[in-house]
């Protein structure tokens, strides 16, 4: 009996470690095409951030949209149409805050009401790398060739990217027309 199991501790190992690799393996070529991971955890080095406060345009509105006017973004990453309610450019030490930030984001659950407040565009030597839309209310991202991503896995990371996301372009209050 004791022969038995000591041949059984000795092989166990040998036949276990080679598919735990190959599992790690095929895990590590996964997020390499996943779009959260190619996006979000791995976004290459930044020297700059622009930050859009945006927001929504009534939709009786939209045929008269002039879209050559700045402060109206006519092509959003995701979602229709929005006014560009202020801006901010980062560079240097504070891009690189930001970004840390943003690669500390974590997959998780979402919401449905994806009414961005924020387009953020990250560029890395005058080529922009990503353009997306925020929206910190329902936890989702518009990322390439993906769609909507969930980025609340971690409350910790979020919490701490939307509060400088507020700190160095606080949304700015807004009037609503009454009639």
């Amino acid at each position: 009996m004791n022969k038995r199991l000591c041949t059984v501790l000795v092989l166990l190992p040998l036949v276990c470690f080679p598919v735990l690799g190959q599992r790690s393996r095929r895990l590590a070529n996964q997020d390499q095409s996943d779009p959260i991971y190619k996006f979000i955890k791995r976004l290459p080095e930044l020297d700059r951030i622009e930050i859009l406060a945006v927001g929504s345009i009534p939709s009786e509105k939209l045929d008269e949209l002039d879209c050559k006017d700045p402060k109206n973004l006519c092509n959003p990453p995701y979602g229709p149409p929005v006014k560009i309610l202020a801006s901010t450019v980062l560079v240097g030490k504070a891009a690189e805050r930001i970004s840390a930030l943003w690669r500390q984001l974590e997959p998780g659950n979402s919401m449905g009401c994806f009414v961005p407040g924020y387009v953020m565009r990250f560029y890395s030597k005058e080529e922009r790398l990503l353009e997306t839309e925020v929206c910190f209310h329902c936890c989702n991202a518009s990322l390439p060739n993906y769609g909507l991503a969930g980025i609340c896995g971690s409350k910790k990371a979020i919490t701490g990217f939307e509060k400088k996301v507020m700190e160095v372009l606080p949304y700015p209050r807004v009037r609503t027309e009454t009639k």
